[in-house]
């Protein structure tokens, strides 16, 4: 069952790149930036940079170590 979602979803995503691909000028480009994004984004997640780092010690969080003043 969960073959046939993931094969479902995938369908749709390639029928909208195929769809985004058709417009004249700017269809290749515009697929371009969304798959270098996309790639910059998996790096940049991966190198632990970005939304996804780790904050630590930030003043809204704490640090997680010593008594609390409140």
């Amino acid at each position: 069952m969960k073959f046939l979602f993931l094969l479902f979803i995938w369908r749709a995503v390639w029928r909208v790149g195929l769809l985004v691909w058709r417009i004249p000028t700017f269809g290749p480009v515009i697929i371009g930036v969304i798959v270098l994004a996309v790639a910059a984004a998996a790096v940049m997640r991966a190198a632990g940079l970005g939304p996804w780092r780790r904050r630590v010690g930030t003043f809204s969080e704490g640090s997680g170590n010593g008594p609390r003043d409140w």
